[in-house]
């Protein structure tokens, strides 16, 4: 299909399950280009091509300046490179490897920051030629996209270093118990057989409650129960005795903190209640909240008479309630598209409304916004689906509640300039770990809490507005409810 393009010998052509284009790769400078096969090169790509060295004259290696991997971490007592294998892309993410070097590649590949030349870090390295060109032309295969060879210095923030030339991601399957015969999402089977409580959250649906379950610096070196209690405190919950509940309490993180921090401050409930699907949790959350009242149900049926509560805390729940092809009977403004109807947080709202209180207060917090078009994941192994906050307000309105939705950030006062460990350096990092038979927790790790079974280098540390090893917070949002006295 490119015999007429005058591709150099040396560019390779691959085919990515799941991918129409087909991907031109430079193996000599860990570059590639997507174009969709003809017989002829389109009019305009020439450029591109040129650009690219896939067509014309041989690169001057020696002037080009490698850039590292963002997701390549060194391991300088082996010495070794751990990175993703990108082409082995599954649903759960890459699986890593680690590549083994002499202490003199090691030295040569130190000095390929994105700043040098390949003729600086010949002449510096002492390594050879032959041995520098060598060890790069397994940095830059297609399978292990280490090392980019580019014309001049990478930028402090330059975007090529975290991308990765990959197939898409595939979804995890769906099982028969996940959707209803309607096909809508059905998870109550799923949430009661959660059996290993300890690390669910840390390898299976991590929130950000969950990683932030530790005082961090984004929320003012307190752990995130803690800073929530603050804001809701702010909006009224702020008298002694009240009847508490908490809807989905994972791992019990959120309420230890919370319960925590309503004793300091002089606002011991009078009961708090964890309403959970699941027993494992439920059992979990006792070990952690002893004080604590444990109750088996459903969210959508939620089992405690009227007029019971004055306080109700749910972290990222919503979007694990049922949701439907149609709004099943709920007058809600549809969206043009729109597939999925939050139909669980809709009833969710109306048992919000019989079982707070005159004056009662709730907040429910997801991933999603006010004019998402509710859209299932498909990284997690269920379904769920994000919230139109703006649909769940009007059914709340409409149960006699107020409703303001606020962005969870704001709510809470994140510092968003606050760091917290990168996506890529921990998904590295937990494959390094497993070598140890260490499960290296999800969470919003700093310079200073990060523990590492080995030295490594290249670890990076980013702003809350990039990926992390939770959501990040931009993304969620959250319902403040008030019942009228």
């Amino acid at each position: 299909m490119f015999a007429a393009w005058g591709l150099r010998p040396e560019v390779e052509v691959h085919q990515l399950p799941g991918e129409p284009r087909a991907l031109l790769w430079q193996r000599a400078l860990g570059r590639g280009l997507w174009v969709s096969p003809t017989t002829e090169p389109p009019a305009g790509l020439k450029g591109q091509l040129l650009a690219h060295h896939l067509i014309g004259p041989a690169p001057d290696l020696l002037a080009l300046v490698p850039w590292p991997s963002r997701w390549a971490l060194t391991l300088p007592d082996r010495p070794a490179i751990t990175h993703p294998l990108p082409l082995r892309r599954g649903p759960g993410g890459f699986p890593f490897t680690t590549l083994a070097l002499t202490p003199a590649e090691l030295a040569a590949w130190r000095l390929c920051n994105g700043s040098r030349k390949l003729g600086e870090v010949l002449q510096r390295s002492g390594l050879g030629l032959d041995a520098l060109l060598s060890l790069l032309l397994r940095l830059t295969d297609v399978s292990a996209q280490v090392v980019q060879l580019r014309p001049g210095p990478a930028r402090a923030n330059e975007p090529a270093l975290d991308r990765l030339v990959c197939p898409p991601r595939p979804a995890f399957a769906r099982e028969a118990h996940h959707h209803g015969e309607g096909g809508e999402t059905t998870l109550k089977h799923f949430h009661e057989h959660i059996h290993d409580a300890p690390t669910h959250f840390d390898e299976g649906e991590t929130t950000f409650a969950h990683a932030f379950e530790r005082p961090h610096p984004a929320l003012g070196e307190r752990p995130f129960g803690a800073a929530l209690i603050d804001a809701l405190v702010g909006l009224g919950a702020d008298r002694p005795g009240l009847d508490v509940l908490e809807i989905g309490p994972g791992s019990g993180a959120v309420c230890e903190a919370a319960l925590s921090h309503l004793i300091e401050r002089g606002l011991t409930p009078a009961c708090y209640t964890r309403l959970d699907l699941s027993p494992a949790l439920l059992h979990a959350q006792a070990q952690r909240c002893p004080t604590t009242r444990s109750l088996q149900g459903s969210a959508e049926a939620i089992p405690l008479p009227d007029a019971s509560i004055d306080l109700v805390l749910s972290n990222e729940v919503l979007a694990d309630l049922t949701a439907a092809a149609t709004p099943g009977g709920f007058d809600v403004t549809a969206l043009d598209g729109q597939v999925w109807f939050n139909v669980g947080a809709f009833r969710l709202v109306q048992e919000l409304a019989r079982v707070l209180r005159p004056g009662g207060l709730a907040y429910l917090s997801e991933f999603g916004g006010p004019d998402e078009l509710p859209t299932e994941t498909t990284q997690l192994d269920h379904p769920e689906v994000s919230i139109n906050f703006s649909q769940v307000a009007e059914v709340a309105q409409a149960a006699g509640l107020t409703a303001e939705i606020v962005p969870l950030g704001a709510l809470l006062g994140v510092n968003l300039d606050a760091r917290w460990l990168s996506r890529a350096s921990f998904e590295g990092l937990r494959c390094l770990s497993r070598e140890y038979k260490i499960l290296l927790a999800a969470r919003a790790y700093t310079p200073q809490t990060l523990w590492l079974p080995e030295p490594v280098e290249g670890v990076r540390f980013v702003s809350l507005r990039e990926d992390g090893p939770a959501p990040v917070i931009t993304r969620l949002w959250a319902l403040i409810l008030k019942k009228p006295s």
